[in-house]
């Protein structure tokens, strides 16, 4: 009779507990099933951490902690926090979507901004109190949540049809430069050029480009995307130059950027074939 009673405790017990898994499962899936219905289409709770973490990736892997000139307050917002938990709320400002850092300091305090592209949530920028764009509007609560801060690791780029259409154009783009450099003052420098077509997200409405001319000096060249009615055309953005890069200490913030981002390219000009060739992963 023991032996049954104690078996029957057992069941009981086991049986309990997995009630209590079951509901809170179903409550946690109630819950964010809420709150993912004050979202607007497209989105989801899940996507929107993905989207912030990339981006925070992204802005720690290709800027240098010591120089923060192009990055501005995007890297300190998020370099003391590397290897830790951060809470955020998730906002819906009239149909717009942020995550907001709610427990800095006010002058600490950061929005991030995220978009929806060909069925990607991505975040599209980071902004600041004292911004003008800073939303002032009443929002609605969407959830509480919390991301992890990584180290910085090596970006993960997606590939599609439409991405393939944008390398294309922005081929075509630098092919153009590359033939108003070499007739111009300087031509005898763009004789045996060398090209790295950085690699991009299909959601992005920038990218670059790297040039090493032959008397050591590289050139970023960067640009926008276009699209009109399904055609993608690329526009030019002014860009600059670094003389002697590789003679730069290895720690020097724009060597970082640099040799990170020729790492990362997609398309490859070969000086001796003058083709842009595919980088094999």
């Amino acid at each position: 009779m023991k032996r049954i009673c104690l078996f029957l405790f057992f069941a009981l017990g086991v049986l309990l507990v997995s009630c209590t898994t079951t509901n809170q499962a179903s409550e946690k899936q109630e819950t964010q099933t809420k709150s993912e219905s004050i979202l607007p289409a497209g989105y989801t709770l899940d996507a929107i951490k993905v989207a912030l973490q990339n981006y925070i990736n992204n802005q720690l892997w290709y800027n240098s902690g010591s120089n923060h000139e192009n990055s501005g307050q995007n890297i300190t917002a998020f370099e003391k926090n590397i290897g830790q938990n951060i809470q955020l709320e998730i906002r819906n400002y009239n149909g717009k979507i942020y995550a907001i850092n709610s427990a800095e300091k006010n002058d600490e305090e950061w929005l991030a901004y995220f978009n929806l592209k060909n069925g990607i949530v991505y975040c599209d920028s980071l902004l600041f109190p004292k911004d003008s764009a800073w939303p002032q509007e009443k929002y609605e609560l969407v959830e509480y949540t919390q991301i992890d801060i990584q180290e910085p690791h090596q970006p993960t780029y997606s590939d599609s049809p439409y991405k393939d259409k944008m390398v294309t154009a922005a081929i075509n783009y630098l092919e153009k430069f590359l033939i108003d450099m070499k007739s111009g003052e300087q031509a005898k420098d763009w004789d045996h050029v060398q090209g790295y077509l950085v690699n991009f997200q299909e959601y992005d409405e920038t990218a670059n480009a790297w040039f090493i001319k032959s008397n050591g000096e590289a050139v970023y060249v960067p640009f926008a995307f276009i699209e009109n009615n399904g055609t993608i055309t690329v526009d030019g953005i002014t860009g600059y130059s670094v003389k002697n890069m590789m003679d730069k200490a290895t720690d020097d913030p724009d060597r970082i950027m640099f040799e990170r981002q020729i790492n990362d390219a997609v398309k490859q000009l070969s000086n001796s074939s003058n083709e842009w060739d595919s980088i094999s992963s």
